[in-house]
């Protein structure tokens, strides 16, 4: 044998002898096998995840929910869930029982057959609103995003973000234990909001590290800081409260070339101080998308301020669709930092409502997809207009 070629497989022995003494095994083929994320944003999609998640359940669903109305398919699934011994646990707003999907379970639950499921409904937050849309199914796969099981699944622009990882569900089973089991809601369910990075699932070209976060923390900005419109300007990076957006607001600073908006409800001013910041200091390109009716109901608190950021040169567009809403909570960051989930940008979503999102890093292939959605919901938006003082709608 040639010298040189047998210190070379000496060499590469050595090496493969030191790395599996020091516990190093190679990648499986299958390492990812448990990690599946799957995006939607129009209602066949949506329905037909829900669907086949329902039904292919096998021991329990697990299911915060804020809104479950006028969808007869996805009550009828849960029914047929719980006849095939699946054990249904359910959870909403304390304003939400009248609401027919949970009418249907409730007189499904009365029934009690021997041979089935169990199902064990729980309303809550007499204070604020328990605004999440996320369902655990079998202690592994997780459904999370902006999406209401009613008729604005075919009507909204909405998203629904679904995901396999027993330690993700794990998470948000603590979430959903204390609102469940344990009655507290709101402020009383004292999240702190630490929680690790996992990698948890391949999406088109990558693997994305995710955290989830659930609100709110006990620790939050004042009530004045909103309300008061002589309250100076500050730099949002030196706030130290602990909220939801204490993990947004740094992700949001550390923009290098621009960020996209999508937002329902878009009233906090720590944010729109930082997206004007990094605009008038950095050049960042910002586009966002704004629902007309929550713009118009929230115009007194937050009109000028949103106008001011038009003003500074921040692209802003308001979406009116004639039967239905734009419902996203979304920002996406250079293309590689995705924000999403229930979360509302509001003061109400970090102070008092039960909420949860997202933190997806690497994600410039699911956030094509948002530049996709963008598109479809350009049809129906217009610039924004400012208002003369002291003229109405």
């Amino acid at each position: 044998m040639d010298r040189l070629v047998f210190f070379r497989l000496s060499f590469l022995a050595l090496i493969f002898f030191f790395l599996f003494s020091c516990g190093w095994k190679p990648p499986s083929g299958n390492q990812n096998e448990d990690s599946v994320l799957k995006i939607c944003f129009e209602a066949e999609c949506m329905e037909k995840m829900l669907l086949t998640l329902i039904q292919n359940a096998h021991e329990k669903i697990e299911l915060a929910l804020y809104g479950f109305e006028g969808n007869p398919g996805l009550t009828e699934a849960l029914i047929q869930a719980k006849k095939r011994k699946v054990n249904l646990e359910i959870v909403s707003d304390f304003d939400s029982e009248i609401q027919d999907g949970f009418q249907s379970l409730i007189l499904e639950k009365m029934k009690n057959l021997p041979g089935e499921g169990i199902i064990s409904l729980r309303f809550g937050n007499t204070n604020a609103i328990m605004h999440n849309k996320y369902m655990i199914v079998d202690s592994k796969w997780v459904l999370t995003g902006s999406t209401n099981w009613t008729d604005g699944i075919q009507t909204h622009f909405n998203h629904m973000i679904l995901l396999k990882n027993p330690l993700l569900a794990k998470e948000y089973q603590k979430d959903f234990k204390k609102m469940f089991q344990e009655g507290l809601f709101s402020t009383d369910k004292d999240n702190d909001g630490v929680i690790p990075d996992w990698v948890i699932g391949t999406y088109q070209t990558g693997i994305y590290p995710v955290q989830v976060f659930f609100t709110p923390y006990k620790d939050f900005y004042p009530e004045t800081f909103y309300d008061d419109p002589d309250t100076p300007a500050v730099d949002p990076i030196e706030i130290t409260v602990q909220n939801a957006f204490s993990e947004i607001l740094p992700l949001v600073s550390q923009a290098k070339k621009r960020i996209m908006i999508f937002a329902f409800s878009f009233t906090d001013r720590l944010l729109m101080e930082t997206l004007f910041n990094l605009h008038q200091n950095q050049n960042i390109e910002i586009k966002i998308w704004l629902d007309q009716s929550q713009y118009q109901s929230n115009y007194n608190s937050a009109g000028r301020r949103i106008e001011k950021l038009k003003q500074a040169g921040i692209q802003i567009k308001i979406t009116q669709k004639p039967d239905g809403l734009l419902h996203h909570k979304m920002i996406a960051i250079d293309d590689q930092v995705l924000i999403i989930g229930s979360l509302n940008f509001s003061n109400n979503a970090v102070t008092s409502n039960d909420e949860n999102f997202l933190i997806l890093k690497n994600a410039s292939s699911l956030i094509d997809e948002f530049e996709k959605e963008a598109a479809r919901i350009d049809e129906y938006s217009n610039d924004l207009v400012i208002r003369n003082e002291g003229e109405s709608e």
